[in-house]
């Protein structure tokens, strides 16, 4: 049994892809349906949290939730994070997008949907620099760890770029966030990925390459 085709009490592994006719996206969708990963195209942060809430009918729950989608910040507690046509800022207040607090509100009826153990990834560009957003989020999730990379990331490859800031906010307790060098960061991510899916990427990876050199030859005949 694959690590997508988990049992309820294992939970279930999400793969969450925004950007919906960009490039590097709709690679990315092409080589999680080649991996033969559980995978959710999204519109937005409302419409992601309706298709993940179908997906886990009638009763299966969430061991892992990556969400790989453009992010920008150049220093900590600035810049946004994309959640499809949703643009999220690092702070509450903004004009021109959501806060952490409103994000917080549309994850909600998530809560309770993970398996004990469960994690939130998020896979967009410096979105570890967001200390507000990952801890908005995990409030949201009844304290669910909700960790990002820190760097610019590479959309669908195993694991994140740059140290990983992973960040905690049980209910009623102080919110904790830790964060991980860049030369430990394979061991976090081994962590939070099982060879299995690691394997199944770097393979679909392997099969859209050698399509690619086969197609590429054929042209120079």
């Amino acid at each position: 049994m694959t690590e997508t085709q988990a049992s309820n009490d294992e939970g279930l592994d999400l793969w969450i892809i925004g950007g919906i006719g960009e490039a590097a996206m709709e690679f990315g969708a092409a080589l999680a349906a080649i991996a033969g990963m559980d995978y959710i195209r999204i519109n937005d942060a409302h419409n992601m949290v309706q298709l993940i809430l179908q997906r886990l009918q009638p009763d299966k729950r969430i061991r892992r939730l990556w969400i790989v989608d453009h992010g920008r910040a150049e220093k900590f507690g600035e810049g946004t994070q994309r959640f499809g046509a949703t643009v999220v800022k690092a702070y509450d207040g903004a004009r021109d997008g959501i806060g952490p607090t409103d994000l917080a509100k549309v994850f909600f009826p998530l809560r309770g949907r993970f398996v004990p153990g469960g994690k939130v990834i998020i896979e967009g560009c410096n979105a570890g620099k967001a200390d507000m957003l990952l801890r908005g989020i995990s409030y949201a999730l009844g304290g669910v760890p909700v960790g990002a990379g820190s760097s610019r990331q590479r959309a669908i490859t195993p694991g994140l770029d740059g140290y990983v800031r992973m960040c905690v906010f049980v209910p009623h307790e102080t919110p904790t966030c830790s964060t991980t060098s860049e030369a430990t960061v394979a061991t976090a991510v081994n962590d939070w990925f099982d060879e299995s899916l690691i394997g199944s990427l770097r393979s679909a990876g392997s099969r859209v390459g050698a399509f690619v050199v086969h197609l590429w030859n054929g042209f120079g005949r």
